[in-house]
């Protein structure tokens, strides 16, 4: 096989590098202008087939996430496509098409509406259901080589929660009211705001509790930090008094392990994973060859 994939590569060197247009103008002075429009950058050369990728499968062509696609990202899918066939990894021949049926139900699509999401990625019916069985297969396929074999051990997970703490920030829900007075009846105006807050009476026309963060307290307001739950501080004015009540308050917390243990194993599972598919990729180079031609 290695010899068969070493000759078509060295077949594949001689391809044209770019696809033109010949364009003749007559009668008169016969004249051709040559126009550039694609132009093949490189070619997997792999067991099953030689594969060419274009500029325009960067520049233009969309994913179905309306993203475009890194050649790399291309070479890899391409890759995951031929060892599919060339390792005979068993496949169910209705599973792509359940795969579509599960994303139909899931957006709840009709077949208009899959069309359409096609459409507006640049993408005929017939390449949108191309690009969905050749996300079903790269995912299977890394399902099958690698994913199944991911499950960090508890000191894996511990290291990695020791190493990279997450926090939850503090905050404090506060409530106000303003109170106005004469500068003559400031005394009699102070007795009754203190008799309102010593009854926490139900008279206090509250403002909706607002939240802030602690790393958003601002000097003037730093006496919040101070306050108890439930606690009423007054803050005399030239011609008011502010009632402030702290009603709601978090402290900023470590996030515990039992609560990450599922991103963190997502995490560890994608450096390992990293590390396999580099890995694999290194060890099939023997039967694929990667020439480029831009």
């Amino acid at each position: 096989m290695q010899s068969l994939v070493t000759q078509n590569c060295k077949y594949m060197k001689y391809l044209n590098k770019a696809f033109v247009v010949l364009l003749i103008s007559l009668p008169g002075v016969v004249q051709a202008e040559i126009f550039l429009i694609d132009r093949i950058n490189c070619v997997v050369c792999g067991p099953e087939a030689n594969t060419p990728f274009t500029d325009t499968g960067v520049t233009w062509k969309r994913s179905l996430d309306n993203k475009f696609t890194t050649m790399e990202q291309q070479i890899q899918r391409e890759i995951v496509n031929q060892q599919l066939v060339a390792e005979k990894i068993p496949l169910d021949p209705t599973a792509v098409e359940k795969y579509i049926d599960g994303i139909k139900k899931q957006n709840n699509f009709s077949e208009t509406d899959l069309e359409t999401w096609f459409g507006d990625v640049g993408r005929t019916m017939a390449e949108g259901i191309e690009g969905l069985a050749e996300q079903y297969n790269n995912e299977y396929f890394m399902h099958y080589k690698f994913k199944s074999q991911l499950v960090p051990t508890d000191d894996e997970l511990h290291e990695y929660y020791d190493e990279n703490p997450v926090f939850v920030d503090g905050w404090y829900e506060v409530r106000a009211t303003r109170i106005e007075y004469a500068q003559e009846n400031k005394k009699e105006a102070q007795e009754a705001v203190e008799k309102l807050v010593e009854t926490n009476s139900s008279t206090i026309e509250w403002t909706t509790p607002v939240r802030i963060m602690e790393d958003d307290l601002k000097d003037e307001n730093r006496f919040i930090e101070k306050m108890s739950l439930n606690e009423i501080k007054i803050l005399e004015l030239d011609d008011a008094f502010e009632l402030y009540q702290l009603v709601a308050y978090q402290p900023t917390k470590l996030v515990t392990l039992e609560e990450r243990r599922t991103t963190i194993a997502e995490a560890l599972n994608r450096k390992k994973l990293e590390k396999m598919l580099l890995d694999y990729n290194k060890a099939i180079r023997e039967y694929i060859d990667i020439i480029a031609l831009a």
